[in-house]
């Protein structure tokens, strides 16, 4: 509830940035997918079992291999109606979003009565403007309301959606766990390695899911070692594309301190830099928000800047080597100085102690001239007030030009206090055509600004410190940024380096959301390319944490996988690590189902089977392959329980064996240990029928020794 205290630039720009409802109905989308896939999926499995059981396997075993199967016809079922609700529910979302985000005021509304505010409260200068400042002030408070009673609605209607969500444990909960693990000490399921605690890792030692290398504590890393989630990328596809012991989100490189880095020993968000501290940065050694450009270095801002030279102590400089806001030349001291080493502010020369000065090599104020001490001389070498000349000393008119009105004014057409230059209005004004106070340049509108208006344009930099052409706010360095500390053009928001960004600390271009690092990303803390989503590494990303390529959902690393917590490629399902696995927890390649162990050539299907080419639950064919039922354990065997090789039935322990029970070779019946024999409970040697028959050849029942008919012989 801490929008109904947050102004209506917040409420407004998180309602309307970002990628809006569209991931929310491509979820339903898919959610809708996946319900039918399931509900298509149970339908099969429950018709093949019937039909197994109904025409080619009768008896004990086939009604064993039905009542395990039975479960798992009940969970398919179950989890395609939890999947249609939750697209329902998904759409339901994207409508509240959608009706709340037509109540909310536009930002571009609300940063047009904020600029409209500064600029009237700047020229009032003898009070001219206090009802306009009121009525600006009145409609920003309807505003402030008009976003609150919007939000208080979505609140509510959001809430009342995730009511709705039902769990999806219990029905987990119901299968065997852990399932598909290759290798020991694993505690959870489809991993590949040792001691992973998670499900579907490719490594060892990893403390979560879907991670691709060692000891990692998150989800979704590709390398080693990282503490947090969708570290590393894969669109460079060398071990060298592989990210080690970062701390955070998204990050890609070696020792980032923070989330959606692109480099190394960076300390913050959306860094395509080395040893940056801050947000957005762009560069070498960057202290702050936003800072700087590709190939500048040692800046240092005081919360966020837009700067864009070297070696600056400030926020809006494009120079080198100055401390204080909205410096473009060398050198310089003070605030918003055009020229080089100045001590002052809105010095458009060069070598002046004190204010306003055009000129060059002047102590004072508002002095045109050059080597002049005082206050508005217009000549050179004077010392005094008002001077025009030159080797003069007294004091002249309080203005000097044409046409200007107010005191210590120089040049032509200016009105207010210490303006120096045509057309300026307020105080300490350099160049043309400007409102406010210490701007420099052309047509600027605020405080402390330096640049000018692009050719054409309407208005140049409205706000505070602004160095470059037609910004909207404070210390924006580039050109038409809406918002503060931008360095670029064209970003809408505050610390973007770049181009294009929308949202905060971004470092690259077309980037929407926050402290993103790389092209066209839509989310948080992404480093990479079309990203969609928050802490991925890789590119064309949708989901959260990824690392690697083309991924779709959460916690996945390697290519093309569908679903949580994948390591691999082209995995679709949960917890899978290898290739091509469907389903959840399998470990290998060409596995369906869940807990599936095996690299093909054969692929498994069903639950728990271990080797190549079993359809069932809990086969293990290591060496062989192609059983069908569940328990089995050897090659082309059908049933349950069996051992053994080329084996229909129940619990025969040896090959060519159809009954059950059986523990000699190719026998028939129940309960037999001999070899060849037909019938139940023969032990001895081989080729008895009958019941009972110790020895071989017998056929009867109880004949002890060889070659008796009938029963009871010895």
């Amino acid at each position: 509830m801490g929008f109904v205290v947050l102004p209506p630039e917040v409420n407004s720009a998180l309602l309307h940035l970002g990628a809006g409802s569209g991931p929310l109905l491509e979820a339903a989308v898919a959610w809708d997918g996946l319900a039918v896939e399931l509900q298509s999926a149970a339908i099969s499995f429950a018709s093949v079992t019937s039909a197994v059981v109904g025409e080619s396997w009768r008896g004990g075993a086939s009604l064993s291999m039905a009542a395990v199967a039975a479960p798992y016809v009940a969970w398919l079922s179950a989890s395609g109606t939890l999947a249609e609700a939750a697209a329902g529910l998904a759409r339901a979302a994207a409508g509240v979003f959608e009706e709340t985000q037509a109540a909310m005021v536009h930002p571009g509304v609300v940063a047009a009565n904020r600029v409209r505010l500064v600029s009237l409260a700047l020229s009032n200068l003898l009070g001219q403007n206090a009802p306009a400042i009121a009525a600006a002030e009145a409609e920003y408070e309807l505003m402030w309301a008009q976003d609150v009673a919007a939000m208080v609605g979505y609140h509510g209607a959001a809430s009342a959606v995730a009511a709705q969500v039902t769990p999806w444990q219990r029905l987990l909960q119901t299968l065997s766990w852990p399932v598909g693990n290759q290798g020991v000490f694993n505690v959870g399921s489809g991993n590949n390695g040792y001691f992973n605690l998670g499900n579907g890792n490719t490594g060892s030692g990893n403390l979560a899911g879907g991670n691709l290398g060692d000891f990692n504590l998150g989800s979704g890393n590709f390398g080693g070692g990282n503490v947090g989630s969708g570290n590393g990328a894969f669109f460079i596809v060398t071990p060298r594309s592989r990210s080690y012991l970062n701390f955070g989100n998204g990050n890609y490189g070696v020792l980032n301190f923070g989330s959606g880095n692109s480099g190394g020993l960076s300390l913050g968000g959306g860094n395509v830099s080395v040893l940056s501290v801050g947000f957005g940065n762009n560069g070498l050694l960057y202290f702050g928000f936003g800072s700087g450009k590709a190939g500048d270095f040692l800046n240092v801002a005081i919360f966020g800047s837009g700067s864009s030279g070297q070696f600056i102590v400030g926020n809006g400089t494009s120079g080198v080597a100055c401390i204080g806001n909205g410096n473009s030349g060398w050198f310089n001291f003070g605030d918003a100085n055009l020229g080089n080493n100045n001590i002052g502010s809105g010095n458009h020369g060069s070598v002046n102690l004190g204010f306003a000065n055009a000129g060059s090599y002047n102590l004072g104020f508002a002095n045109t001239g050059n080597s002049n001490i005082g206050l508005a001389n217009t000549g050179n070498n004077n010392i005094g007030i008002g001077l025009t000349g030159n080797n003069q000393i007294g004091f002249g008119g309080l203005n000097s030009g044409v046409g200007n009105s107010g005191l210590f004014n120089s040049g032509q057409g200016n009105s207010g206090f210490f303006n120096a230059g045509f057309g300026n209005h307020g105080a300490g004004n350099s160049g043309q055509e400007n409102l406010g106070a210490l701007n420099s340049g052309f047509v600027n509108t605020g405080l402390g600004n330096s640049g000018s208006g692009s050719s054409g344009s309407l208005f140049g930099n409205w706000g505070l410190f602004n160095s470059g052409a037609d910004n909207v706010g404070s210390f924006n360095s580039g050109n038409t940024n809406t918002g503060s500390f931008n360095s670029g053009s064209i970003n809408t928001g505050s610390g973007n380096s770049g181009s294009l960004n929308t949202g905060f600390g971004n470092s690259g271009d077309l980037n929407t959301g926050n402290f993103n690092s790389g092209v066209n990303n839509t989310g948080d803390y992404n480093a990479g390319y079309g990203n969609t989503g928050n802490g991925n590494a890789g590119s064309y990303n949708t989901g959260n944490y990824n690392s690697g390529n083309f991924n779709t959902g959460s916690g996945n690393a390697g290519f093309v996988n569908t679903g949580d917590n994948n390591s691999g490629n082209t995995n679709t399902g949960g917890g899978n690590s290898g290739s091509i696995n469907t389903g959840d927890f399998n470990s290998g390649a060409l596995n369906t189902g869940t807990g599936n162990t095996g690299n093909g050539p054969g692929p498994n299907s069903g639950q728990g089977n271990v080797g190549t080419g079993n359809s069932g639950f809990n086969n293990n064919n290591v060496a062989g392959l192609g059983n069908s039922g569940s328990g089995n354990f050897g090659s082309e065997t059908s049933g349950s329980g069996n051992n053994g090789g080329s084996t229909s039935g129940t619990g025969n322990g040896s090959s060519f064996n159809s009954g059950q029970n059986n523990s000699g070779l190719a026998s028939s019946g129940t309960g037999n240990t001999s070899e060849l024999s037909s019938g139940s409970g023969n032990s001895g040697g081989s080729l008895n029928s009958g019941s009972a028959n110790n020895g071989s050849r017998n056929s009867g029942g109880g004949n002890t020794g060889d070659g008796h008919s009938g029963y009871g012989h010895s």
